[in-house]
């Protein structure tokens, strides 16, 4: 599962300390919240009212995920040769 196979490649980059009822923002909400606003043109206010985390909060994660997950690309994105 692609999934899990970023999460533990990456487990340690997204432990982060948050505020109030949702101290600690786990890794795989991290994720989560990465994949989500990849895949929907939604705003940050919309993610992080989905998500239940502070604006500031979401920033964070976008700006701290993206780059690995970029970097991590080359190792779980393959493309294949098609012949027509």
């Amino acid at each position: 599962d692609l999934y899990i196979v970023i999460l533990n490649e990456l487990f340690g980059f997204w432990q982060r300390n948050g505020q109030g009822p949702k101290a600690t923002v786990l890794p795989d909400k991290h994720l989560l919240v990465a994949l989500w606003c990849i895949a929907n043109k939604t705003s940050m206010k919309e993610v992080a009212n989905l998500f239940v985390l502070s604006i500031a909060m979401v920033h964070c994660i976008i700006k701290d995920v993206y780059k690995p997950i970029g970097q991590l690309s080359k190792k779980v994105i393959f493309h294949t040769k098609t012949v027509c």
